[in-house]
């Protein structure tokens, strides 16, 4: 039968032999040959069951009757206890009350009981004989309920007093992650319930609630599924024991759980040996170590003396003489069995005194089950009392619940973990001393060009430079210099956004029309002139090649801006690597990320810049091949423009195919592009220029003349003129197949 059963069934008992058990009850006790009246106190303790601290409770109630009686606190009055055991049983503890009903003397008030459960069972029944019940360890919230309980006080706070002060202390370690876990009983329900609630008002986030009667390895496995780090756990200590032990078996625990128990276990609980699990001591203290307990404080850490001058100290020294030193479930509580049979006293004394001002002709030993007027008086008075036990301060409020400290220590050492995985993005960026070596070359690269371009200036009206076509060597070398450009732009996705993106291809683009396109230009007009079998007249002057050169550059922007307005880049974060990592706190899951500019269709709008770049490139091969038995080096540079075809394909194709095949990091993709950029163009303007300033310098060094008149009469090929072919004497050459 449940516990429920066993209730209603006494009450059909009671309701059966009510006046009987009234009639035997109101006798009235003999006084003691002192002249003394005995007034009888029922007490309820739990001398086994779940939680068993009868045996330390009942000696500290004990000390306290005693010590009543010797100091003659309550005047013309002695105190005697009654107790039974109530086995933390609600069925046991209703049978105790009744058989202390049934049985002389009428009992005056009943003290305890201990568990819960048990005074939840009897306070709901002992109203009804008019007895007040004060209870010495009861924590559950119900039992705040006056509807259920009008009679009932304790000294023992009930569990939802530390609630706001978990709240409070989960915010002050920056913990937002709370998981809970209670025995399904209403005690730990409602202390859980509580819980949940303040938790949510504060803005704390409940990941599991888990509820379990007797085997709780489901719930706990749940806990660790959901990485569960900071738990709460209400339940009886054998229960706190199977808990852990699970927890042990599946590795919840570690410097990253917290487990937050009620604090009213017994100090070392976990360090007895149970049957019922399979964990040894040893292994339970892996688990609860760094575990915090809440609860209300039990002894009073003031020396300050208590209601009967006791410190709590002189207490503690006359409860150990009691007990023999030895160590005893539940002693954690003690100091609570003694404040309340001074509570007790205290009512009594009051009640008397009350009486007295009535002019009342009734006595304390005149109470019986019936008499409700005495019974209001005795709560009446219960709920007034205020003292300083050796708990500490002791009061109640109008639900007979005491008012008392809360504290939360922690029981292990260790380090305040996380309430969950901390996540770290940690961007990766840009290597210094890479970007550095890079844009070092490419700063060198931008004074070789600007070399260059000083001796194409200055030596522009030399023939071997002049027949070269200096202005479009000048496109040439500021398509490098663009070229050199972005490499200093490395910023893709970062602090500038999508700018650096658009910047860096916007330069290598200008860059690559200019310098490619001005060569071809040169090849272009060389093509024609010496290509042309019927000799007729040719014009092409470098307004002409410009254009050539515009049209291109045109194509090439047209892409982009198209590209940038249709489908603009945006900024991506893509995971690179995550690792876990461990601190004293707790895990930290590092997740490395790259910032990179992306769009739809980034790869159709690259793939017509590539085949634009690629058609160039083919163009400028077959100029270069049609152009091979022109024996002018000053003017004809095919070989070299093939050499320098061949430099940008060879470079080119594989870094393509490696950067849209593979998905390489920052560091190896600034130094695959930067890298082709600086090798590509520095080989090209080489390529071009070297020849021009060695064939100068040799013709320094040889005196060898300028014929610059005889230019001028043969062939004009100045910027401002036009190139012809009408008067040019041609040297033999060999004519090819394009050409026949």
């Amino acid at each position: 039968m449940t516990s429920l059963a066993h209730f209603l069934c006494f009450l059909l008992v009671i309701s059966f032999r009510f006046s009987i058990v009234t009639k035997a009850n109101n006798a009235t006790p003999a006084n003691g040959s002192d002249g003394v009246k005995d007034l009888y106190l029922m007490g309820l303790f739990p001398f086994s069951g779940p939680w068993f601290g009868g045996e330390s409770l009942l000696a500290s109630t004990r000390i306290a009757i005693n010590q009543v009686n010797e100091m003659n606190a309550l005047p013309g009055y002695r105190l005697q206890l009654v107790h039974n055991d109530t086995k933390c049983d609600p069925g046991h503890g209703v049978k105790a009350l009744f058989e202390q009903l049934y049985a002389p003397p009428t009992k005056l008030m009943i003290i305890g009981a201990g568990c819960s459960i048990v005074s939840e069972a009897t306070a709901r029944a002992s109203h009804l004989w008019n007895l007040v019940q004060i209870s010495y360890a009861s924590v559950s919230p119900s039992l705040s309920e006056k509807t259920n309980f009008p009679k009932f006080a304790r000294v023992a706070a009930p569990d939802t007093v530390t609630n706001p002060a978990r709240v409070r202390f989960f915010k002050n370690l920056g913990w937002s992650r709370i998981a809970t876990i209670h025995q399904s009983y209403e005690l730990f329900s409602k202390t859980i319930d509580d819980l949940v609630v303040k938790l949510k008002e504060e803005g704390l986030t409940v990941i599991r609630s888990e509820i379990f009667r007797e085997d709780p390895a489901l719930q706990v496995r749940n806990l660790l599924d959901h990485d569960c780090r900071i738990i709460v756990g209400s339940f009886y200590e054998d229960k706190a024991k199977k808990v852990l032990c699970e927890a042990y078996k599946i590795g919840l625990y570690g410097r990253r759980i917290v487990w937050i128990l009620n604090g009213w276990y017994d100090a070392g609980w976990w360090k007895t040996e149970d049957p019922t699990i399979d964990c040894t001591p040893q292994q339970l203290e892996m688990v609860v170590e760094g575990y915090f307990d809440a609860g209300i404080v039990y002894l009073n850490p003031s020396p300050d003396p208590s209601v009967s001058g006791w410190r709590p100290s002189d207490f503690m020294r006359e409860y150990n003489n009691a007990v023999k030193n030895q160590t005893l479930f539940g002693d954690i509580m003690t100091s609570q069995g003694y404040d309340a049979v001074w509570a007790i006293t205290l009512a009594l004394n009051n009640t008397r005194q009350r009486l007295i001002e009535m002019g009342s002709s009734k006595g304390l030993e005149d109470f019986s089950y019936t008499d409700a007027d005495m019974a209001d008086l005795l709560y009446s008075s219960l709920l007034n009392v205020s003292f300083m036990g050796v708990r500490g301060p002791i009061g109640f409020d109008s639900n007979g619940d005491p008012v008392g400290l809360v504290k939360l220590d922690r029981v292990q050492g260790g380090a305040s973990p996380r309430d969950a995985t901390v996540t770290r993005t940690v961007y990766v960026t840009l290597s210094v001393a890479l970007y550095a070596s890079m844009s070092v070359l490419a700063g060198l690269g931008i004074l070789l060009a600007c070399g260059f371009l000083t001796f194409n200036i200055v030596l522009r009206k030399v023939k071997m430079v002049k027949m070269s076509s200096p202005r479009l060597n000048n496109v040439i070398l500021f398509g490098c210099i663009a070229a050199y450009c972005s490499v200093f732009v490395q910023d893709a996705g970062g602090t500038h956004g999508t700018v650096g993106c658009e910047v860096k291809t916007a330069l290598l683009v200008v860059g690559i029309s200019f310098a490619f396109g001005a060569l071809f230009a040169k090849t272009w007009r060389v093509h024609v002139i010496f290509t042309n079998t019927k000799l007729k007249r040719k014009i092409l002057s470098d307004v002409h090649l410009f254009g050539m050169m515009g049209i291109l550059v045109l194509i090439n922007m047209i892409v982009l801006i198209t590209w940038w307005i249709l489908d603009p880049r945006e900024i991506t974060v893509t995971s690179v690597k995550s690792s876990l990592e461990g601190d004293a706190a707790g895990e930290v899951l590092v997740k490395r990320t790259e910032l990179s500019c992306v769009s739809e269709y980034e790869l159709y709008f690259l793939g017509t810049l590539y085949g634009i770049q690629s058609l160039v490139l083919l163009f400028g091969t077959f100029l270069a091949f049609e152009t091979r038995n022109v024996h002018y080096p000053e003017l004809n540079d095919s070989k070299f423009i093939g050499m320098c075809i061949y430099n940008v394909a060879l470079l080119s194709i594989p870094a393509v195919v490696v950067g849209m095949a593979l998905d390489p990091g920052v560091d190896l993709k600034y130094a695959l592009s930067s890298g082709l950029v600086l090798l590509g163009t520095t080989v090209t303007q080489c390529l071009i220029f070297v020849p021009k300033v060695a064939s100068y310098r040799h013709h320094k060094v040889h005196g060898i003349g300028d014929d610059i008149t005889t230019m001028r009469d043969n062939v004009t090929l100045r910027g401002e003129g036009p190139s012809t072919v009408s008067s040019l004497a041609l040297p033999p050459i060999v004519p090819n197949r394009a050409a026949t």
